[in-house]
């Protein structure tokens, strides 16, 4: 061979190098993974590729998002410069286990800012060849303090649609298949549902409310929020705080000088308000006064009488919170701020004058006192004010260390707060005290012993009854538990002195809940809570020396005068012989009444009481009674009752309601023939599936926010975001693998047919908890029977409704749709009409 051929044969061997470094390249970096499929381009695919639907929405513009093959790195993002909003494309994808890997959403030259869930297998997903794969859309986002977010919610019939009007020949040949981590049957079903038949022109349409017409008791007064946000009496009972909402929405600090009955105005700031109001001494005050998403702290000196007001000096602190009061020093505090190594650092912070507070932001790191710890994010104190127990990470875990003086051993792994849940440490800080439902029948108020590792004294249980609350002296000794019995919240205090106490103010407060919010340092000054069904709540001032009680301020003063419905408890035999809680509230008048069912939402470890109830009275002042049922599974009562109700969604929690039901139409002056049933969240979903099992019961159905899907909640709600709370969710609720056909039969949606009962469905467009797909589907498919229901969506509203505009239209709609079908002349039904974006909306959209 000559030099010429040589140089070729080498030339040829660099080249074929060069295309094998290429190659093994695109391999490793997953270069031919996915290719995006455009609308109208001619489909195919080869034999190890499946197509698959990538869904985003987000609430701020993002730069780009990034999927790759497990194992491989992707070279360029999928998705680039993404508009507030929903992208949804088209890929066909090589076989294999993909995952999301991040969200950049902002970039300089020389910086990405994004959001990684590389390691999260959350949001792992398989693309099958020959499938059309979907895994939920990501959602990204920023909550209320700023956190950014990134999840998945299964949307499948938004992707169905646009698969139907962007790639009408896919959806045609390939049904879509959700791979999440549990199966979805609906798209099938839908297909199927639509097999022979046709869309009508607009599938997504719903009626509007009926005209409610004038209303005893408006929306927008009735829930106008509280007045009240914070309270906090001085240790020697002359002064009072109260942190309040003025009109203007701003929160202010107001001084009570009780002796003198005087209030004045010592601090006003924006609608965030203040995160603490404490007492340090007889005349210091501290507030955490919000300040860049943080709190700074405020030292309010509190001085003598001038010209009719109290005197105050104002010094400024350092941002950050406090940790405890510190009793063997006095004017000094335990105060923790963020550094920048450590997300928590505890220093003892003197409250004397200016110079002092200013000396923290100099401290050095190494000066701080919770050393031994690291990755804490949570301190309790012993009485001397010294840091005795931590809660740590240990990578996801969370662990109790305790110790003192930088030397801490771990005692126990949270796994779990029913094992043990600290609520406060001894006086000496070398036992503490918290409540355990572990190896017991009920949640009891314990002592653990760090040395020993376990409970070492039940210091309070009753058969039957979970403990709520534990009160305790000055000495961080137990005195006495608080815990709810027939709807009313109990003060149970374990010495005789405070037991007369309790029962004194029961006899000066009938039918009332009365509870110690404070106590003077002598025990002889007190602020009450006090409420009751038919009285929203108020806050007294007790002096045990002058034996007087009086009024100091109301939670709601705009509703003063206006007369509310008293509500009754009732005990209920239920089907299967266990006794339980029910409450009738019944509005005067003559002749029989209308009922309303309301059942609660949970519906594990939720539950109804004696407290004043908005919804309850806002139907009361219709004329209609309310009947609300803590049916099995309900909270308070012990670990038996709770798990009565697990796996028994839609059938004994519903035969419990129906006992309640009977028994009160039995024995109260109630028109059976006039009856709706009214729920919000799992208490949507119930209503829904009762007026399914009783089919004439009621006149009319409402669920707002309610499950109507209930394999779609395993696949669409921040409930199922983790493996661990995935596996509760199957013991309580069910297993979609192996009880899918259970779960089918109890689902409003996939019983559309059977659900017959006017409808009015109330949804939150935004809400994580029940997705908005559950009313979408809902929609649908009565759309398709040609049933189109009453429909409310919220555009910007979660789960529960925080905007007061949004709680007007949704109670004025439901006013109109109760009184069209409980009324003895219900007005003309209104037609349907065609809401914006295609999807169920008010009208107004609030």
């Amino acid at each position: 061979m000559g030099a010429k051929g040589m140089a070729a044969n080498r030339c040829a061997a660099q080249a074929w190098a060069i295309v094998v470094a290429l190659l093994l390249w695109a391999m490793a970096f997953d270069v031919f993974a996915m290719r995006k499929i455009e609308p109208g381009e001619p489909l195919r695919l080869d034999p190890d590729e499946g197509l698959v639907v990538v869904s985003f929405e987000t609430e701020i513009t993002v730069r780009n998002v990034r999927i790759e093959r497990v194992g491989r790195v992707a070279v360029a993002p999928l998705l680039k410069d993404l508009p507030i909003g929903r992208t949804v494309a088209l890929y066909a994808a090589k076989s294999g286990r993909y995952r999301w890997v991040r969200v950049v959403y902002a970039q300089t030259e020389t910086w990405n800012f994004y959001y990684s869930v590389r390691n999260d297998k959350e949001f792992e997903f398989d693309v099958v060849a020959g499938k059309l794969n979907y895994a939920g859309d990501g959602v990204f986002g920023a909550d209320d303090n700023r956190n950014l977010y990134l999840h998945m919610a299964n949307r499948s019939l938004r992707v169905i649609d646009w698969l139907k009007a962007t790639h009408p020949e896919v959806i045609g040949q390939y049904p879509l298949t959700y791979n999440g981590h549990f199966p979805d049957p609906f798209p099938a079903f839908y297909e199927e549902s639509l097999a022979g038949g046709r869309l009508p022109e607009d599938p997504n349409a719903g009626l509007p409310p009926p005209p409610a017409g004038a209303l005893p008791l408006p929306p927008a007064l009735l829930w106008k929020i509280e007045r009240i946000r914070d309270y906090s009496l001085s240790p020697d009972g002359a002064l009072a705080v109260f942190e309040v909402r003025d009109q203007d929405k701003k929160i202010g600090l107001d001084l009570v000088d009780i002796d003198r009955a005087t209030v004045q105005r010592l601090i006003t700031t924006g609608e965030q308000g203040f995160g603490v109001v404490e007492w340090e001494s007889d005349r210091t005050l501290l507030v955490g006064e919000p300040e860049a998403w943080q709190q700074r702290l405020s030292v309010l000196r509190i001085g003598g009488i001038v010209e009719g007001e109290r005197t105050f000096v104002r010094l400024r602190g350092p941002l950050g919170r406090i940790v405890d009061l510190t009793p063997s020093m006095p004017d000094h505090i335990l105060f923790q701020r963020s550094g920048n190594f450590r997300d928590v650092l505890v220093f003892p912070l003197g409250l004397g004058d200016q110079a002092a507070l200013d000396r923290l932001p100099r401290t050095n790191a190494r000066e701080r006192l919770n050393k031994g710890v690291d990755n804490d994010y949570v301190w309790l104190t012993d009485g001397h004010g010294r840091l005795r127990l931590a809660g740590a990470w240990r990578g996801e875990d969370a662990v109790m260390m305790h110790g003192q003086d930088g030397q801490y051993r771990e005692i126990m792994r949270v796994e779990n707060e029913r094992e043990f849940s600290p609520v406060r440490l001894s006086y000496d800080g070398d036992r503490i005290y918290g409540f355990s439902e572990k190896d017991r029948a009920q949640r009891d108020l314990v002592e653990f012993d760090p040395v020993q590792g376990r409970i070492v004294r039940t210091v309070y249980t009753r058969p039957g009854i979970d403990v709520v609350d534990a009160l305790f002296d000055d000495r961080h000794t137990p005195i006495g538990v608080r815990y709810y019995e027939s709807g009313r919240l109990v003060s149970e205090y374990f010495d005789a002195q405070n037991a007369r106490l309790v029962a004194q103010l029961q006899k000066a407060f009938p039918g009332r809940t009365v509870a110690t919010l404070n106590r003077s340092r002598d025990a002889r000054k007190f602020l009450l809570w006090v409420d009751g069904s038919d009285v929203p709540p108020q806050i007294y001032f007790l002096d045990i020396d002058r034996k007087q009680a009086e009024l100091l301020d109301e939670f709601y003063p705009h509703l003063v005068g206006r007369a509310m419905a008293p509500t009754h408890a009732l005990k209920v035999k239920a089907a299967n012989g266990t006794m339980i809680d029910a409450f009738l509230t019944l509005p005067p008048g003559d002749g029989k009444r209308p009922l309303v069912v309301m059942p609660h939402g949970g519906p594990i470890g939720v539950a109804d009481a004696l407290h004043f109830n908005h919804d309850a009275q806002f139907i009361a002042s219709l004329g209609y009674a309310v009947l609300r049922v803590n049916f099995r599974g309900s909270a308070g009562y012990g670990r038996r009752f709770s798990e009565a109700g697990h796996g028994q969604f839609g059938k004994g929690i519903e035969d419990d309601i129906d006992a309640a039901i009977k028994q009160v139409l039995a024995g109260h002056p109630l028109d059976e023939k006039r009856m709706c049933i009214v729920g919000a969240s799992y208490g949507g979903y119930s209503a829904m599936i009762s007026s399914i099992r009783w089919p004439g019961r009621f006149r009319c159905v409402v669920s707002i926010s309610g499950v109507a899907d209930r394999l779609l909640f395993f696949t669409a709600s921040d409930s199922a975001r983790s493996e661990e709370v995935r596996k509760e969710m199957v013991k309580v609720i069910g297993d979609p693998a192996t009880d899918r056909d259970e779960m089918i039969a109890t689902s409003p949606l996939y019983q559309y047919r059977k659900l017959i009962t006017p409808l009015m469905l109330v949804h939150g467009r935004e809400d994580f908890r029940v997705d908005f797909e559950h009313t979408r589907r809902l929609v649908r498919m009565l759309n398709l029977d040609g049933r189109p229901p009453v429909v409310l969506a919220l555009a910007g509203e979660g789960h529960g409704f925080n905007k007061l505009k949004s709680m007007a239209i949704v109670w004025t709609g439901i006013a109109g749709f109760l009184r069209q079908h409980l009324d003895q002349t219900p007005p003309k039904a209104p037609t349907a009409s065609k809401p914006a974006e295609q999807e169920p909306s008010p009208s107004p959209t609030p």
